[in-house]
């Protein structure tokens, strides 16, 4: 929801003090392409939402350097202060064009973005509740028409994810958990629930494939996380 222009503007002012008071040290270290990609939204309550790309170096994933999303808010803070950021993004390439949005009803926290690697162009998505736990990233749809983050918008609404682009609009139903159950539906919208009450199960890792439509969910007899793949 907007607030009023007095508000807005306000709000916007602030915004840009602590862009540049969150930022400026860095740049003055670093190289001024380590940071990227900036997006920011002010929720109902006053505070600001931030995503950004990051160049890291992730061995886990690849020898070079890439570009990862991370979050940060303002929640409990001085006015002109950020908690700590977030990397919300785990990817075998570089993730770059994040939107943030606040849903004006369930008041999650969804963050979308790109992976790019050649000309396959693909959106992905997280969700939150308090800017501190997320969800693993989800895959939304491929998209090989867009060229510049300038003509990205988002807006989270009744959870439904709009983008807007400079020729076209999509539209995701969320589902940040990948249980299948729409997050406007969803009692527990961060939990992956089993719709079968003969079923005990503590969900250790979730594959999906959304092109055929399938989720795999698996509670390992022990510790282990191995990610499995849908085909």
């Amino acid at each position: 929801m907007k607030k009023s222009i007095l508000i807005t503007v306000i709000a916007i002012f602030s915004v840009l003090i602590m862009i540049t008071m969150s930022f400026q040290p860095a740049a003055a270290r670093r190289h001024e392409e380590k940071i990227k990609y900036i997006d920011m939204v002010v929720d109902d309550n006053g505070n600001s939402h931030m995503v950004y790309a990051e160049k890291i170096k992730d061995k886990s994933v690849s020898k070079n350097k890439q570009y990862e999303i991370f979050y940060k808010n303002n929640v409990g803070t001085d006015q002109y202060d950020w908690n700590s950021p977030v990397r919300i993004s785990d990817s075998e390439t570089n993730s770059i064009w994040p939107q943030v949005s606040v849903d004006d009803i369930s008041e999650i926290i969804y963050v979308v973005w790109i992976e790019k690697k050649g000309l396959d162009i693909n959106f992905w998505y997280a969700g939150s509740l308090d800017g501190e736990s997320w969800t693993g990233q989800r895959y939304g749809f491929d998209s090989p028409n867009i060229k510049e983050k300038s003509c990205l918008d988002l807006d989270a609404s009744n959870g439904i994810l709009h983008l807007t682009r400079k020729y076209d609009e999509l539209y995701l139903t969320a589902d940040i958990d990948g249980d299948m159950i729409p997050d406007i539906d969803d009692t527990e919208p961060m939990i992956y629930n089993v719709d079968n009450p003969g079923i005990d199960m503590d969900v250790d890792v979730i594959a999906t494939d959304n092109e055929l439509g399938v989720t795999v969910a698996v509670d390992y007899d022990g510790e282990d996380d191995i990610i499995l793949t849908v085909s």
